[in-house]
């Protein structure tokens, strides 16, 4: 049951936090201030370090609650594009330390980046606690472009 409830938790804590890291790596300056350096992988990476200072911050917990995250961001060096990300909150309540590790591929359907496993823990590191841990992988596949029309209407006054 409470692995139930952690679930459904995470899942809320998950899409805020997608949401929200997508602005945060779109700021430009702020990306660049978190600068640290490279490694030498195959591809060429940039390494971008961050953690949250300001309150409120970005996630709460249902009774407000600030939960600072911190993390990794790793870059194609030459194009820019997200190839990997570690999310990291320390003890959320109730829910207890929390990881969340992304990959990122390239699509060339779609001819851009997108996620491809994510992998996430929730709970303690070490089994000796006795409190409960909980482990998930998502795998992201056959992605497909939503294809929205519009047409104004505008009244007749």
């Amino acid at each position: 049951m409470v692995a139930g409830a952690v679930l459904g938790l995470a899942g809320r804590y998950v899409a805020r936090l997608e949401e929200e890291l997508a602005v945060l790596v779109a700021d430009e300056v702020y990306a660049q201030a978190l600068f640290v350096g490279h490694d030498t992988s195959a591809r060429q990476r940039r390494k971008l370090r961050f953690e949250e200072k300001q309150r409120p911050t970005l996630t709460r917990t249902p009774r407000l609650e600030d939960v600072p995250a911190r993390g990794l961001l790793w870059a194609d060096a030459t194009t820019g594009a997200l190839v990997a990300s570690r999310l990291e909150m320390s003890r959320p309540r109730g829910i207890g330390p929390v990881a969340i590790e992304t990959s990122y591929a390239p699509n060339d359907r779609m001819g851009v980046w997108l996620p491809k496993e994510m992998r996430e823990v929730y709970g303690p590191t070490s089994p000796s606690t006795g409190d409960e841990r909980v482990e998930a992988v998502v795998t992201y596949t056959g992605w497909r472009r939503a294809r929205v029309e519009v047409q104004p209407i505008v009244p007749v006054p």
